[in-house]
C-alpha cells in the first residue's frame, strides 16, 4: 500500500495544529450532521515486537454534528464501538496526539495527530449543503517506517493504511443521540 493514500506528515501539519483560525460552521449545516464511513486496510503489528506486519480490514466511521447554534460535536472510531468523542475545534486523542475539526470554506477538515503519523479527512459540501464527497488520508512523518496508534487499550505499529470504499452523507438530525 502506498501512493498517494500514504504521504508525508507535512501534509497534515495544518490540520493537526490547534490554534489554527477556525472558520464557524457554514449555516446551511446547522442541525444537520456529516457521517462518513470507509473501511481501513492496515497493516500493523504490536507495538514494541518483532513479530510479522499483518494486514487488517477496519470499518470506521466519522459522525460530526452542527448544533443549531453552529457548534461541532464528533464521534469517530471504529463502526462497531462508540469511539472517540470531541466536543468544539480540537482536543486529545487516546495516542496523545491533536485531534481537529475545522470548517474552511466548503469544506470540513478533521485531523488525528499519532505519535509519527496522522489521519486528515476532508469533506466536500455541494453548493447546496445536501450532498457531500470524502477524501481520507494517512501519512507518516518523513523518513519515519512506521507510526503508532492506540486503540482498545493496546498500543499498534502501523506499517501503512489506506482507506478504502469511502461515503459520505448529510443527515436531518443529531446522529449523535441515535
Amino acid at each position: 500500500m502506498g501512493g498517494s493514500s500514504f504521504k508525508a506528515l507535512a501534509f497534515f501539519v495544518a490540520a493537526a495544529q490547534p490554534g489554527i483560525a477556525n472558520a464557524a460552521a457554514p449555516e446551511p449545516l446547522y442541525g444537520k450532521s456529516i457521517v462518513v464511513s470507509y473501511v481501513n486496510t492496515t497493516s500493523l503489528r504490536a507495538a514494541g515486537t518483532q513479530a510479522p506486519f499483518r494486514t487488517t480490514q477496519t470499518p470506521r466511521r466519522l459522525h460530526v454534528y452542527v448544533s443549531s447554534a453552529g457548534r461541532a460535536f464528533m464521534r469517530a472510531g471504529k463502526a462497531s464501538r462508540r469511539g472517540m468523542e470531541q466536543l468544539g475545534a480540537s482536543s486529545t486523542n487516546p495516542t496523545g496526539g491533536a485531534t481537529t475539526l475545522q470548517f474552511q470554506d466548503r469544506s470540513l477538515i478533521v485531523g488525528f495527530g499519532y505519535v509519527d503519523g496522522a489521519t486528515r479527512i476532508q469533506v466536500d459540501f455541494s453548493g447546496d449543503y445536501r450532498s457531500c464527497t470524502a477524501t481520507v488520508a494517512h501519512g507518516k512523518a518523513s523518513g519515519s517506517q512506521t507510526y503508532l496508534f492506540k486503540s482498545g487499550g493496546k498500543t499498534y505499529e502501523i506499517q501503512s493504511s489506506m482507506a478504502n470504499g469511502i461515503r459520505c452523507a448529510i443527515t436531518d438530525d443529531n446522529v449523535l443521540a441515535r
